[in-house]
């Protein structure tokens, strides 16, 4: 075992430590939640809906890189991609789900990166208009908090774009790993030509589903939240799980949470509960389908 990896599995195990830790010495917290058992079917519905569309995207995605994958195929990488990432760190599940593709499909690792980047930065840009229609169309309470997120999303995206438009990247491409190079050029922004618009109704339909879902795991475990609550919510979930430290980024994900627990109107005990709540609803919807799969003898796990 390298050292990395050594130091990966002992930050990952100190974090586990110190949210038992933290959950035992706040019993009350537990104790006075009140689950409501109605939400559950609802809850697990959409998360599996959610799933079910994330398997869509693939598919209209790649067919933009002249992969064509049939929907249990695209379904079991969903399943595949997501439980490793959670089970493993630095998004395992993604690489898995490379290697699946780069040897059943012999789709590149440029291309498979390039054609999800494009997809990624898309769906940031969507989630800073959400953010931004909600600075306008809301209280002034979420105000500060909302530019607070805006600034550091345009910052980050006004870096990469100025990196790319002064950097001469054809006189210098010797100086670059191929792959580095062809990484960098994904932001010409030619790949996604097919299913553009099919793919926004699916990505704002994954959106949706989110923030509904979200907002009846806040009603499920007794948080009287409102649904612009739930919506933030969800944006910044999905924000930290563009870079992962930690298997599912534990730790991490509750620890921004806390940082913007005024967004949600909760302490950090709440939302520390309402996290694992997230999660356990994930892991038993990931399980739901990949029973599902293996009945319909379809799965590649």
């Amino acid at each position: 075992m390298n050292f990395k990896k050594l130091l990966n599995n002992l930050i990952t195990i100190s974090i586990f430590i110190f949210i038992g830790v933290y959950l035992y010495n706040n019993k009350s917290l537990i104790e006075s939640v009140n689950f409501n058992w109605l939400y559950l079917f609802p809850v697990l519905f959409l998360s599996i809906c959610r799933y079910l569309i994330s398997a869509i995207i693939d598919i209209k995605l790649f067919e933009n890189v002249d992969v064509k994958i049939k929907f249990y195929e695209s379904l079991n990488l969903t399943v595949l991609n997501t439980f490793g990432n959670i089970a493993g760190p630095m998004k395992i599940g993604s690489g898995l789900k490379l290697t699946y593709l780069k040897t059943k499909h012999k789709l590149s690792i440029y291309k498979y990166f390039a054609i999800n980047t494009q997809y990624a930065i898309l769906h940031l840009l969507g989630s800073l208009i959400i953010l931004l229609t909600i600075v306008f169309i809301n209280e002034n309470r979420y105000k500060n908090e909302t530019l607070t997120l805006m600034a550091l999303l345009i910052s980050a995206l006004i870096l990469i774009f100025i990196f790319i438009k002064n950097f001469n990247f054809e006189e210098n491409k010797d100086k670059f790993n191929k792959y580095f190079f062809d990484l960098i050029t994904v932001f010409n922004f030619k790949l996604i030509k097919v299913n553009k618009f099919e793919l926004i109704f699916h990505s704002l339909s994954h959106l949706l589903f989110g923030f509904i879902n979200l907002y009846l795991i806040f009603k499920m475990v007794g948080f009287n939240s409102m649904f612009i609550e739930s919506v933030y919510f969800n944006l910044i979930t999905s924000l930290t799980s563009v870079a992962t430290i930690t298997p599912g980024n534990i730790g991490v994900l509750e620890l921004i949470h806390i940082l913007f627990k005024e967004l949600y109107s909760l302490s950090s005990g709440e939302v520390v509960f309402l996290t694992m709540a997230t999660r356990i609803v994930s892991l038993f919807s990931l399980m739901a389908l990949n029973i599902f799969t293996k009945i319909n003898k379809s799965n590649l796990l």
